[in-house]
């Protein structure tokens, strides 16, 4: 009985995801631990007294928004990343949680196609980023400036284009 190998059609993200499943599932569960993780529900933030279930979330989604986020802001997980004081309050998670859907849409080759928006918010806090939630909301807003949005936007444009000249051979 050899090594089972996984299908050719899968993305190359999906790959990373299965062999990071357990650790992953355990930074979730710790993740989710945090005060600012409180009333997390999958769909936003609801309450803010009750620990989120985590059975709830998808870890795969959650994993493929911390990497986008590390990949769309900065380039690369290698970089250090500048602090950002100010919480942008034009990209808050309803708006970034569409920008990020479709980084997730394009690397996974559209095997992926919806964030919701607990998905995105815990992403966005594994990798590292601040919040700062909106009273009486479901959405939050993050330490990221305006650079990095700048960044995020050039991302996806070049994702498409490669998608689209990928696609026209």
């Amino acid at each position: 009985m050899g090594i089972k190998e996984l299908p050719q059609d899968k993305d190359s993200l999906f790959y990373d995801w299965y062999r990071e499943k357990e650790e992953a599932s355990s930074a979730i569960e710790d993740a989710l631990k945090q005060s600012a993780m409180l009333g997390l529900t999958p769909m936003g933030f609801v309450g803010s007294k009750n620990v989120p279930d985590a059975s709830e979330f998808d870890f795969e989604r959650v994993f493929l928004v911390r990497d986008a986020a590390g990949w769309c802001f900065y380039g690369t997980f290698m970089k250090p990343k500048p602090e950002v004081l100010e919480y942008n309050k034009e990209f808050n998670s309803l708006v970034l949680c569409g920008l990020i859907e479709q980084v997730v849409n394009l690397e996974t080759w559209g095997r992926v196609s919806g964030i919701s928006y607990g998905e995105l918010i815990l992403g966005m806090f594994l990798a590292g980023y601040k919040i700062k939630r909106v009273p009486r909301s479901k959405v939050c807003q993050f330490n990221i400036s305006e650079k990095n949005i700048k960044y995020l936007l050039s991302c996806i444009e070049i994702r498409m284009k490669n998608s689209l000249s990928h696609r026209g051979r």
